[in-house]
């Protein structure tokens, strides 16, 4: 692909449509490489209405939504119009910032460095920082204007400093350079502070970890505990309830089921001591020790017939 850029008489603007100039006889084009040609006469009569339906752009990186219905040769210059531009553009186009509009197409045939044949593909707005491919006095481009200071069109920043010498090229200027770099060194602060804020968080939660595995592990030994100790607890329930239902009447024992295990030893330690001491009658209800003492078995659930 070839560029050219070219501004001569003032852009047709009505609505958001626009007819202007687009390229001249003899304007010289550049490629990608800064390989130069040159447009004849020859290419651009036969390659005018080649440019129809081409794509719109600003300063041929942003997309338009407008299209170009209308292209035609009237010697020196292909002419164009643009139809449904925005209207950001269309403002631009009326302010200071206007450059002039760059074709682009393909070359055909190429003989040396005339460009006998072409198609084109294309057409881009070009507007302040960027500049034409090539001197006014060889069809394109303008001199270095006066800009209005205050205007700051949308997709770029004013500054002449922007400015290259180099065909169709822009080179970003010291100053901001300096404001680019700034800008690199404030980002790379902010990525610093925020990987310190992921690495504080990252050790809080290993901390927390930490204690929730201590509360579990603590809550786990409890249970445990409390488990092992239900079941020794009714391990010997069960023993001292079996040695009681021998002593015991069923309707006594079923009382004592529930009772502690400490007043179930208790009551069984009593009957063990009861039924060691020597046994006799006492109103049917108690028997007389050796000692001459009286046991009240009634008291303790069990029977005198059921201690003989």
């Amino acid at each position: 692909m070839i560029i050219s850029t070219v501004l001569s008489e003032k852009p047709l603007i009505e609505g958001n449509s626009v007819t202007l100039p687009m390229v001249k006889v003899g304007t010289k084009a550049y490629d990608r490489k800064g390989k130069e040609y040159i447009l004849t006469k020859e290419a651009l009569e036969s390659g005018a209405e080649s440019w129809m339906n081409g794509i719109v752009t600003i300063n041929h990186m942003v997309k338009e939504k407008g299209k170009i219905t209308k292209s035609w040769f009237e010697d020196p210059y292909v002419y164009a119009t643009f139809e449904d531009l925005s209207q950001e553009t269309i403002d631009a186009i009326n302010s200071a910032a206007y450059r002039g509009v760059s074709q682009e197409s393909e070359p055909l045939e190429v003989k040396g460095s005339d460009v006998l044949k072409l198609k084109g593909t294309g057409s881009t707005f070009v507007f302040y920082p960027f500049k034409p491919a090539c001197p006014m006095k060889e069809g394109c481009g303008i001199p270095i204007a006066s800009c209005d200071p205050e205007f700051n069109f949308p997709l770029y920043s004013y500054n002449e400093n922007f400015e290259s010498n180099t065909p169709g090229g822009v080179n970003i200027a010291d100053e901001n350079t300096t404001k680019l770099e700034s800008t690199i060194s404030e980002q790379k602060k902010e990525i610093a502070k925020l990987e310190s804020t992921v690495a504080e968080l990252r050790q809080e939660l290993k901390e927390k970890d930490g204690k929730i595995e201590s509360t579990v592990n603590a809550a786990v030994k409890a249970a445990l505990e409390s488990h092992d100790k239900a079941l020794k607890e009714q391990t010997e329930r069960d023993a001292v309830l079996s040695e009681l239902k021998s002593t015991v009447s069923d309707e006594t024992l079923e009382g004592l089921r529930e009772a502690p295990v400490a007043i179930l030893k208790s009551t069984l330690a009593a009957i063990k001591e009861s039924a060691g001491k020597r046994v006799g009658a006492n109103n049917g209800t108690g028997v007389q020790s050796t000692k001459g003492d009286v046991i009240d078995y009634a008291s303790l659930g069990v029977t005198s017939i059921e201690v003989e």
